[in-house]
């Protein structure tokens, strides 16, 4: 890895000294008072969505410059909506810290944003993909929506409305979106339709040409299977696509270049385990521009008591003609292969409250050398957000940093970019989740540059006015 430039801590200091002793001076009630690296964007937890509602799985995007954030999320439209409503997008820069919350989508009981926004960013620009129930009561004609929104106006353009269902035929449950160099978005959604008694999932891809949408695309529709959370990233002029097939207990990879799928029909199995076994679920997948893939996802044995979960990996050095290992898959934070017991076990929630966090449900990213960061939620005694990080590798191996506690609570399904270094070899990482702290479902961003920097943590005394 390049050498990086590490960062002055005095100035840091030195504005906590400045901003303490102004609020003591106003004479205001304090509680804990953190400097940070940048008067404008601090990178400490803050509460994202802003009303009492649930809020839900939210998306996070950074640019390839690192100086533009950006986080959508759905929140509900009332108190007993749960997480069925609106779209929110939330903003920030290095230069200019966060915007307030744009509204993208407008809910309500008629018609719902439900379950997850997918957001991407492509120069000043934020792309956002999200589904609607068109019949929130009923839950039922689903539509699919994308728009664009400035990162240095804040504002969004009009969404565009680009596929509806019906109840007679199928519903979209899910959406994900990358963008290539050019700007162009790329979707990746999954299909639900009634077979007998079984809802089984299929997979399409819908690519914008620069000119317009092209034709939808169907990545997999095999009869009898049941295709769930499928992921999308951009690099080396192609869009690579991963999703999970419950029947079968697959991780299935597939990539379109130009119009050019491969494998040409049937998808690159990466992962197979008898479901009554160890089923993989939530994988995510991440690429750069000269085509290095990493894919990671849950690992679940449910014959365990409790059920345990495990978070694997594995990685392309070709663009995704190959990934290694062949046969087995890499821990994530140790890089053990081989049996169930080579890696690293974890608990999630399993009680009605604890619904929304169900399975690990990792996300990656990579930084500009190639190499990973990786988020997931656990539940039990120390359940919380954690992630790791590379801090080297080979072709056949990364160097992981041990898997660190980054909040700890009734907290999850998080997601992960990569900011810019804090010393030579410790990145920013931007994190955003959802936490049951408050009254109900919030959205939080979260960073480990507190943690890393070791920021001072300055104490104000209780003054009161008019004594």
């Amino acid at each position: 890895m390049r050498p990086r430039v590490k960062t002055d801590h005095r100035k840091y200091i030195a504005i906590a000294a400045a901003a303490a002793a102004a609020i003591g001076l106003a004479g205001v009630l304090v509680g804990v008072l953190r400097a940070a690296p940048s008067s404008s964007f601090l990178h400490l937890r803050r509460r994202l969505s802003q009303t009492n509602y649930a809020a839900a799985y939210p998306d996070l995007a950074v640019s390839a410059d690192l100086n533009y954030l950006a986080v959508a999320w759905v929140e509900g439209h009332d108190e007993y909506s749960g997480s069925k409503g609106h779209v929110y997008l939330r903003t920030a820069s290095e230069s200019g810290g966060w915007r307030d919350p744009v509204e993208v989508y407008h809910g309500s009981a008629d018609a719902c944003a439900y379950d997850r926004a997918a957001v991407a960013i492509e120069g000043t620009t934020a792309h956002v993909a999200y589904v609607v129930w068109a019949d929130c009561t009923n839950r039922q004609d689903t539509r699919l929506y994308y728009t664009t929104c400035s990162l240095t106006g804040g504002g969004c353009n009009a969404s565009q409305f680009l596929l509806s269902t019906s109840p007679s035929t199928d519903k979209i449950f899910w959406v994900d979106i990358a963008v290539d160099e050019s700007g162009n978005p790329h979707l990746v959604f999954a299909r639900y339709k009634q077979e007998g008694p079984f809802l089984r999932g299929k997979i399409f891809y819908w690519g914008h040409t620069g000119s317009g949408w092209a034709g939808i695309e169907t990545v997999y529709a095999e009869a009898n299977t049941n295709n769930h959370t499928p992921a999308i990233a951009w690099g080396g002029g192609c869009a690579h696509i991963v999703w999970e097939e419950e029947m079968g207990g697959d991780i299935f990879y597939r990539r379109c270049c130009a119009g050019t799928w491969y494998p040409a029909s049937d998808p690159l199995m990466i992962h197979n385990a008898n479901p009554l076994d160890s089923p993989p679920h939530k994988p995510d997948i991440a690429a750069t521009p000269d085509g290095r893939l990493f894919v990671v996802w849950d690992y679940f044995a449910h014959d365990h008591t409790p059920p345990t979960h495990y978070l694997v990996y594995k990685r392309s050095n070709d663009g995704g003609d190959t990934f290694y290992p062949a046969i087995s898959h890499l821990g994530v934070g140790n890089d053990n292969t081989g049996g169930l017991d080579a890696y690293t076990d974890y608990v999630v929630g399993a009680t009605e409250e604890t619904a929304y966090l169900k399975n690990l449900r990792p996300s990656i990213a990579l930084n500009q050398d190639g190499w990973p960061a990786v988020a997931w939620h656990t539940g039990g005694a120390t359940g919380g957000v954690h992630y790791t990080y590379a801090i080297s590798g080979t072709d056949t191996n990364v160097d992981w940093v041990t898997p660190t506690l980054l909040f700890a609570g009734e907290a999850g399904a998080p997601v992960i970019g990569f900011g810019d270094w804090l010393t030579g070899t410790i990145p920013l990482l931007h994190v955003a989740y959802m936490d049951a702290t408050g009254r109900s479902w919030d959205v939080y961003y979260d960073s480990n540059e507190a943690d890393v920097m070791d920021i001072p943590t300055v104490y104000l005394p209780l003054v009161m006015r008019g004594h």
